[in-house]
């Protein structure tokens, strides 16, 4: 018997939504019999996938990850990339394997990238399939690794990443190093838009420099105009420039994507002197320069 269906299921924090807009169930349905569940984490796999779910004679829950709608990315219709049950290694490595799946992917991308600053070569493994789950590669990954690190937005206990545990104890202990970790939101109901920022996980690069947050009343060499109902938090995307470079009244030093449209930040005119060190940097969603 057939059941073609596919329900797409927005999921996860990172655009400012209300709290029961944001919340990460992906692990409810991983666990019923019978559903396959995914989550894309590009844009090439976005489209492949839902092609493949739309394609299954079997029902399927597509979590779409809110926060990474304004990815973009180069590609020819019609694409297609690995079926349904297959993970995939985004970033080779050989000191530790970051596996994730839906928004953390580019995360864990991120994070990889600042801590090879550090001397670690990580390898970033997208699992894309939570149900059914693509076991052969992570535990190939963590035969080359060695140590595995799981990341999700979900609350860690009764997480996926448990489930991700078990199997890599179970059928790769004897290559491990050290203990499976687990990264991911606090064990409490997903928290107000406000608040939001400190629950979940972050890149290295954006949680080692600033809580991807701006205050209007905050630094005093910097201010962030904000309308009547606009935001007063947003998430770094990128930094324009770097930490104790001198920068000019009304340069731009980081670009920041918000959930309202963005306006320009400026280093106050009150401050004493006309130049000022950035301790920090930040893009906009409508790709402003702040």
């Amino acid at each position: 018997m057939t059941l073609p269906i596919v329900i797409r299921i927005p999921f996860g924090g990172g655009i400012g939504a209300v709290e029961h807009h944001s919340e990460s169930p992906e692990n409810f349905f991983a666990h019923v019999a019978g559903l396959k569940v995914v989550s894309p984490g590009t844009p090439s796999d976005g489209y492949s996938l839902l092609r493949e779910a739309i394609d299954s004679p079997d029902p399927v829950i597509f979590f779409e990850p809110k926060r990474r709608y304004w990815l973009k990315e180069e590609a020819e219709l019609p694409v297609r990339t690995e079926p349904i049950g297959t993970a995939v290694v985004r970033r080779p490595g050989t000191t530790a394997t970051l596996f994730a799946y839906g928004p953390m992917v580019r995360t864990c991308l991120d994070t990889a990238a600042a801590a090879e600053q550090e001397g670690w070569d990580l390898e970033v493994v997208d699992l894309r399939s939570l149900n059914p789950l693509d076991t052969r590669t992570i535990v190939d990954s963590v035969e080359r690794t060695g140590r595995a690190v799981v990341v999700h937005e979900a609350q860690v206990f009764a997480g996926f990443g448990a489930e991700l545990a078990a199997q890599v104890t179970e059928h790769a202990f004897y290559s491990l190093e050290a203990p499976v970790l687990r990264v991911g939101g606090f064990d409490v109901r997903t928290r107000p838009p406000s608040s939001r920022s400190s629950s979940c996980p972050t890149s290295t690069a954006s949680s080692t420099r600033s809580t991807a947050a701006w205050r209007s009343s905050g630094d005093p060499r910097l201010s962030a105009p904000r309308p009547r109902g606009g935001p007063d938090r947003g998430e770094i995307v990128s930094w324009l420039v770097a930490v104790g470079d001198t920068v000019e009244v009304d340069q731009p030093v980081a670009e920041v994507e918000t959930a309202k449209p963005s306006s320009r930040c400026r280093r106050r005119s009150r401050a004493r002197s006309p130049r000022s060190t950035a301790p920090w940097a930040t893009r906009s969603r409508s790709a402003s320069r702040w």
